[in-house]
């Protein structure tokens, strides 16, 4: 009995001892051989210029440094997330006369920007570093080979098509410009450019000086242009306040009234002969 009680009892040690060891956490094996950590690669930009034009706020940006203290001071739980939702919803259930202040002061903050900035020259330090930049990406990449005929004739005319925009760096009217013109253009002038293109549409390129300088001219003659809209608005005013004031309701002279003026100085002239003198 004593040997089969201590055979038994050698039994449920073995037991305990394989369950403890199933139940014990694992040691994980040291690894050697560590992955090593990828570091993102940092993108290299061009500085920014500090002493460039800034670009302009739109109505909405307007509205909402003018509006985001006082929605603040309401509502002083809100995030800066909620803060400009808030804004948002404030700016969307605005009435458009409200709003017509706004979007009036941005069109003047876009067209001050425009003059500006065709007038900014960047220190040569930037220049270079775009310069450097854009040939580097044109390397890389590679020269883009041109996709169609017209793609060719836009290269070539796009000085004298953007000159003739009212602002040379809208790209929808540009392309609208392009495609009009390349309509209009006969067929015996398209065949130039189907032959450039079989040919790899080898057009000279725009530089980006000879491009800021007609931007800049562009925006002078636009200037030009304002100032005598204006002054034609000037002479318009005062021509018809002229014809109210000698009663002719604000439009032209009539026939009759015009022939009571220019009749007598007619007879005068027509009495006195040229070459002759009065006796």
């Amino acid at each position: 009995l004593q040997g089969g009680h201590i055979r038994k009892r050698a039994r449920l040690t073995a037991h305990s001892t394989r369950t403890l060891a199933h139940m014990a956490p694992k040691r994980k094996e040291p690894v050697d051989d560590v992955a090593p950590v990828k570091q993102r690669k940092q993108r290299r930009t061009v500085p920014k210029d500090p002493n460039a034009p800034k670009h302009p706020l739109s109505a909405f940006m307007l509205f909402s440094n003018e509006n985001r203290t006082k929605v603040k001071l309401a509502k002083p739980q809100l995030s800066f997330q909620e803060t400009g939702i808030e804004l948002g919803q404030m700016w969307a259930n605005m009435p458009e006369s409200k709003k017509l202040k706004y979007r009036v002061e941005a069109e003047k903050r876009k067209a001050q920007y425009k003059v500006d900035k065709a007038n900014y020259t960047p220190p040569p330090e930037i220049i270079a570093a775009k310069a450097a930049a854009k040939a580097k990406k044109a390397s890389s990449a590679g020269a883009a080979a041109p996709q169609s005929a017209m793609h060719v004739f836009a290269t070539e005319k796009e000085l004298e098509i953007r000159a003739s925009l009212a602002d040379p760096t809208d790209i929808a009217a540009f392309a609208a410009a392009v495609a009009g013109a390349w309509t209009a253009l006969p067929d015996a002038d398209k065949a130039k450019y189907h032959a450039l293109l079989a040919h790899g549409g080898k057009v000279p390129k725009i530089s980006a000086s000879k491009r800021q300088r007609a931007i800049k001219k562009s925006a002078e003659l636009g200037a030009k242009k304002a100032k005598l809209v204006a002054k034609l608005a000037e002479i318009d005013a005062e021509l018809s306040k002229h014809h109210q004031v000698v009663g002719l309701s604000g439009g032209a002279p009539t026939g009759t009234e015009t022939a009571m003026v220019v009749a007598p100085k007619a007879k005068a002239a027509a009495g006195t002969p040229s070459g002759k003198k009065r006796g």
